[in-house]
């Protein structure tokens, strides 16, 4: 209220437009940037963190899920190449060392996506978003 008194008062005495511009963008501003942090200071592996604060757990957990992910993928790809086998006639042989190649170039995929994420998770820790350049 007191912004929308000291626009209305003066404005007798200078120009309209150059009030305005001093006052509006004060809280647009301060209420996009609230809401442009909540969103970029959005980091999942703090709520695991909160969930499992031993670190050695979440270490755990971590590559036992990523072993389970490792471990589904073929059984899926393989099944799927033993219905493309038997319903084309292809060569097995050959359909199921195509698979485990596949699957073999995923596995290190995974394993570099994963060691990427853990590495990028410990360098930012503790640092907002904005000072990563510091």
């Amino acid at each position: 209220m007191d912004q929308k008194q000291s626009t209305s008062s003066e404005p007798s005495s200078e120009p309209s437009s150059q009030t305005p511009q001093k006052s509006t963008p004060v809280p647009a501003t301060s209420s996009s940037r609230s809401c442009k942090s909540r969103f970029f200071n959005f980091r999942p592996y703090i709520l695991i963190e909160k969930l499992i604060p031993d670190e050695q757990k979440r270490s755990v957990i971590g590559l036992l899920l990523a072993t389970l992910i490792v471990l589904l993928l073929p059984a899926w790809v393989y099944g799927y190449v033993a219905y493309y086998v038997s319903e084309t006639g292809a060569n097995p042989f050959l359909a199921f060392v195509v698979a485990f190649l596949g699957h073999a170039g995923l596995t290190v995929l995974l394993i570099f996506v994963i060691s990427k994420c853990i590495d990028s998770m410990n360098k930012d820790e503790g640092q907002p978003p904005h000072k990563k350049d510091n």
